[in-house]
């Protein structure tokens, strides 16, 4: 079920070569920077900061997906390429094992060279408390628990091309990433995430969005 929910979920084909910004500094351990032209509720949606410095940085999305080892290296790979996705951990093996997981699922992508542009939204279908079972299915997904650092945070994604709760802020991104009106929030604790998501399910306020 998994594997055809990732068939879903990327279909990036990448435009806009406006540079991202950046900030000064190197983003810390569990921090992604994900510029997109998806209009999203951004409460909570970027990982949380910590202090300790990443021992290597995973590019999902960038000029040449991979594992970089220092902040100048992964921040040459990410910019210029508006749809980026990347992460920092702990370690070099977690680092190792997470783009591993994400690149045998299809959720890399290397934008070297290529000229792409991210499908856009054409039809909306309302989802009901029915479709909690699919749209969960990557919670415990072997790609998530690797891609996820200790003490991550949790996302739902209530309008998307995907809409569910994901472990990681990359699965979430390619959920809305080009989609006008997509929505996203992030949530401290895994029940929180699911209850959230199961009362908007229940309000009608959960869309699935079809790209073109």
């Amino acid at each position: 079920m998994a594997d055809e929910l990732t068939q879903r979920l990327f279909h990036l084909t990448v435009a806009d070569d406006r540079p991202p910004r950046y900030e000064a500094e190197p983003p810390a351990a569990s921090t992604a920077q994900t510029p997109s032209n998806t209009s999203v509720d951004t409460t909570l949606v970027a990982p949380l900061r910590k202090s300790k410095k990443p021992g290597a940085y995973v590019v999902f999305l960038g000029q040449k997906a991979g594992v970089y080892t220092s902040w100048d290296d992964c921040r040459a790979q990410v910019a210029g390429v508006k749809h980026n996705s990347y992460l920092g951990y702990k370690t070099t093996n977690e680092a190792h094992a997470a783009f591993e997981a994400a690149r045998s699922r299809g959720l890399t992508f290397s934008f070297a060279g290529v000229a792409a542009a991210v499908g856009q939204q054409v039809t909306e279908t309302r989802l009901s408390i029915d479709d909690l079972v699919l749209c969960t299915a990557f919670i415990d997904d072997e790609t998530s628990l690797a891609m996820a650092p200790n003490g991550h945070l949790w996302y739902v994604v209530f309008k998307g091309a995907q809409p569910g709760v994901y472990r990681t802020y990359h699965e979430a991104m390619l959920s809305t990433t080009g989609l006008k009106g997509a929505s996203q929030r992030s949530y401290g604790g895994r029940d929180a995430a699911i209850g959230a998501f199961k009362t908007s399910l229940e309000s009608g306020d959960v869309y699935k969005m079809t790209r073109g």
